[in-house]
């Protein structure tokens, strides 16, 4: 679910803001006492990290600089289905068009595209349709 929350917060949010830790998977339990009640552990450095996670984060961030549309972009919803926990939006803005896909659902699911040629920002391929993962987001540059 972390992957999908940062994806959200990468695509919608005008300035996404992390935790310290988040991109390399530190955690944040509960403390025993009330005086440290969500405190977060020091930071993870050398092998306790996610490197996974963090090239993850590296290249969601390169993605969302490379794309001006998934700041100032209009948002535009192409498929809303409650019941399977799909969603795929589109940002736009001077000629930048970004596909949004979500799934919040339990189970993978297929989505067609809206017409064009899109780039998958994961796989770097051209696609006109997906397969979503369950709990998963992906996002898709149009190609200019």
């Amino acid at each position: 679910l972390l992957r999908l929350a940062a994806g959200l917060l990468m695509a919608f949010g005008s300035s996404p803001i992390l935790y310290y830790g988040t991109e390399v998977g530190l955690g944040q339990p509960r403390a025993k006492g009330h005086y440290r009640e969500e405190a977060r552990h020091p930071m993870l450095w050398g092998d306790g990290q996610d490197r996974q996670l963090l090239g993850w984060f590296r290249d969601l961030i390169a993605f969302r600089r490379a794309h001006p549309a998934l700041v100032y972009g209009s948002v535009t919803t192409h498929l809303l289905d409650d019941a399977r926990g799909l969603w795929l939006a589109e940002r736009a803005w001077q000629g930048d068009r970004v596909l949004i896909a979500v799934n919040n659902g339990t189970h993978p699911h297929r989505i067609a595209l809206p017409q064009g040629a899109f780039v998958d920002a994961a796989a770097h391929q051209k696609t006109g349709e997906i397969e979503l993962a369950a709990r998963s987001i992906r996002l898709l540059a149009m190609v200019r």
